[in-house]
Formats: structure tokens, sequence, C-alpha cells
């Protein structure tokens, strides 16, 4: 249950065996308040999943915490781990600290696939993906040799292939967890929905531009390539990060885009400077023909972008929070930052949440492994208007400074307060009010009352 504890003499809590799902409230912060009298919290035995909530490792006095039984895994505990054990092991009312974390029920959902014999699979769990995690891919219970990612990719499928399959993840740095376990992925191959054969009855297309190692194509992406007489066509576009690792970036299927012509200028703009690796293949009467050669080329800045001019802030290495001060929408948190950790983007609306998506006006924690200096680009943000929750909110800024008393307008008195956390949680105790918002920055704000709140 998502709410607010008002009490000051709680001394242990326990919701044990209620087969409550989702990650743990943000409101349950509240059980922490300024007496200190909390001890020991008991959420054993129910289906919870998600990060172990950053306020867990504030509460000092906190003597024991079991959160066995569920569905947490490695990313979701180690991130507050060592503040929590180190909180216990010096327990201050009961004689003996305890963090009992294991065993845990399987990680993830169970999940049905249904693949044609001669396609490729892929089992994708890099979600759960933590820096020190080992991995293994089963089938059937028994290991497949080589499947060592949080990745698993088939080529060329058969109906041996079919099967159960799960992963097995475990990590140095927390042994008390073992083996942790997915929950099954359940393959089936059915054959070519109901064809005998598949084979390439297409050519694969000879592409025209952008053309191979072009180092200066717009932002604007367009792409053109011969007719090969299909009913339709299949593009796919990948893009280097700024580590050079290429990222899916562009596939027709899964954007449920429709091509018949032999152009198509995408809707959604890259980036500056980045390579960009794109092929294409022909599909006639459902069945799909060769793939095309595969071509790459390096996007430049368009000479009437607004993003030629660059605004550039600076962070710290470890936890940052942080907002877009330029409309991003069309890039990645690796397009803008370096040296991000696994797994350690959140944004907040009344629980932390992994997130991926940059969006204006919203703030976010991330925590980046060296200090360094992010460049931001593309249209200014010049005014915003953000929609608040009663409770607090964590809320980006705009490219220019923000005065919080003369430049928000709060035409309903719901502000409470705007304010920075002193450590990575939030409280009455550690935020810390200020009067200026900057450009770059997230900030936590409080409100009385749900509501529209904007500043210019």
């Amino acid at each position: 249950p998502d709410v607010n504890w008002k009490s000051d003499r709680l001394n242990k809590v326990e919701f044990s065996y209620n087969n409550f799902t989702g990650t743990i409230p943000s409101s349950w912060s509240s059980l922490d308040n300024d007496n200190n009298n909390l001890h020991q919290i008991s959420i054993q035995e129910n289906e919870l999943y998600g990060m172990i909530p950053l306020w867990m490792g504030d509460i000092q006095q906190l003597d024991r915490l079991n959160i066995s039984n569920n569905h947490f895994t490695f990313c979701d505990i180690l991130p507050t781990y060592d503040a929590i054990k180190a909180n216990v092991s010096t327990p201050v009312l009961y004689g003996k600290g305890m963090y009992t974390i294991a065993p845990q029920k399987p990680f993830g959902k169970k999940k049905e696939k249904t693949v044609d014999k001669g396609d490729d699979l892929t089992l994708d769990l890099s979600k759960f993906d933590y820096e020190g995690n080992q991995y293994q891919w089963l089938k059937d219970g028994s290991k497949i040799s080589g499947a060592n990612s949080h990745t698993l990719v088939i080529k060329n499928v058969n109906v041996s292939d079919a099967g159960e399959y799960h992963l097995a993840v475990s990590n140095p740095a927390l042994p008390e967890l073992g083996t942790h376990n997915s929950q099954p992925i359940t393959v089936q191959v059915v054959n070519n929905g109901g064809n005998q054969s598949r084979p390439d009855s297409l050519p694969a297309p000879e592409l025209i531009s952008p053309t191979d190692d072009d180092a200066k194509v717009p932002t604007t992406l367009s792409f053109k390539w011969h007719s090969v007489d299909a009913n339709q066509y299949i593009l796919h576009i990948s893009r280097a990060n700024k580590k050079g690792k290429h990222e899916e970036f562009f596939y027709s299927n899964n954007e449920d885009i429709t091509i018949t012509d032999t152009t198509i200028t995408l809707s959604t703009k890259s980036v500056p400077d980045r390579i960009h690796s794109w092929r294409v293949r022909g599909v006639k009467d459902a069945v799909p023909g060769k793939w095309s050669s595969i071509w790459q080329f390096v996007t430049k800045s368009n000479a009437d972008d607004s993003s030629d001019s660059a605004t550039t802030v600076s962070y710290q290495k470890g936890w940052n929070l942080v907002s877009i001060p330029r409309n991003e929408e069309d890039k990645s948190f690796d397009d803008i930052f370096e040296d991000i950790a696994d797994n350690s983007i959140y944004s907040f609306d009344g629980t932390y949440t992994p997130d991926s998506k940059l969006v204006p006006g919203k703030g976010y924690w991330i925590k980046l492994l060296s200090d360094q200096q992010a460049a931001f680009e593309g249209a200014p943000l010049k005014s915003l208007e953000l929609s608040v929750e009663s409770g607090w909110n964590l809320i980006g800024t705009l490219m220019n400074s923000v005065d919080v008393k003369k430049e928000i307008s709060d035409s309903n008195n719901i502000i409470a307060k705007v304010c920075l956390p002193a450590g990575e949680s939030i409280s009455k105790l550690n935020c810390k009010p200020v009067t200026t918002l900057k450009p770059g920055k997230a900030y936590f704000l409080q409100a009385t009352d749900s509501g529209t709140i904007s500043m210019d």
C-alpha cells in the first residue's frame, strides 16, 4: 500500500506474507521519522521487485531488515547493500543485527516466444545487468556452452531449439544470494507459418544513399535504395553511442512502419558525430528476401540546427541530480553522459523507477563513474509547464537559471518547498531549500496538492 505513516512509536514493521506486488512505495520512507525508533523491517514472502530504495540505507538505527523470498536480484540489492549492511552491523536495540536477502524467487516475468524456423532468436535480459554479474543460460535445465551473457542469440533457429530457457546469474559482490535464476522463457518453433521451405525469393537491394563511409550526413536521416520488386521493405539502422558500442536506432518492424517505397525520411532525428550502420531487405508475399550489404556513415550538424551551440554542465563522480536544459528527446543518456554506472538511472513518480527516456522538465538520479562535462544540444528550453502531484516531485529546469520566487508561477500556492537533498534520499531533515534552479540540474519539489506550475 502507498501510505504515509504518521506514528513516531513504530519499533518493528512486519509486511511479510501479504502477496504485495510491485516496487517498494516511496511513501514508506515515512516509517523512519525524526524520533529514530524504527529498528526492524520485514517484507519477506511477497511478490516485490525493483531497487531497494535509497532511504533504507539512511536508517542508521536499523537493526534488522528481511527482504527474502521476493523477486529482488543483484541490480536491485547491490546499490544500497553496503549502506544497509553497515547500519545493521552496529545494532542499537537487538543484540544481533541482520540483513536477510536470500533466498529470492526467480526474477523477471514468465514469457512465451514463438519463432519461425530459420529465423534468429534473441532472448534479452540486459535490463537486469549489473557490474560484476556472471551469466549462464540454460535450456531445459542444461547449460548452453558459451552462453555467458545477459542476452542469448540463436542464429537460424531449428525445431530442436524449442524448449524452456532461463538465465542463471551470480555476482561475487553478493555471495549471500548465490545463483539467482530468471523466470522461464518458453520458446516454440513453427515451420515458417506452414511453408515447408523459405527460400530467399528476392535478391538483396542495392543501396544508394547515404553512401558507404559518408562523413557528412545530416541528422535528419533520409535513405534510398534500388527496387527489387518487393511488396514492402524492412529498414534496420544501428548507431554507436559515446562509448563506441552500436545500439539499435531504428527497425521498421519494431516501429510498426510499413515501407512500400524505396525512399524514406525518418521523423526522429539522430545526433551529430555518430557512426551509423544501415541495411535493407525486401518482402514479397510475406516472404523476406536477402539483406543488402551494410553501409556506414557519420552524421554532422545541420547548418540550420539550433544544436550548433551547446549548454555545457559539469557533473561529479557518483550520484547526480540531472535534467536536460535543451530539448534532447531524440537522444539517449549514453549520447550525453560518459561512464554511466550500470542500472543507475532513476526518475521519481512517488517511487524511484528505472528510466531511459529523456523528457524536458523531468529530473533524474544518475550515477557517473567519473567527473565530466556534458554538452546539451538542441532547441533551448525557455519555458516549462509541469504537472506535479501532492507530496514529493523530482523536476527539471530551463536553459537559463530560474529564480524560485520570481520565475516559477504557482497560482494555486501548492509549492511547499524546492530543495536539494544532502544525501540520496528525501526527508524534511536533509532536503535544503534553494533559491535558484541551475541548468542541467534537478530538484525536489514538495507540493501540498496536485496541480500545475510553470517556469520561464
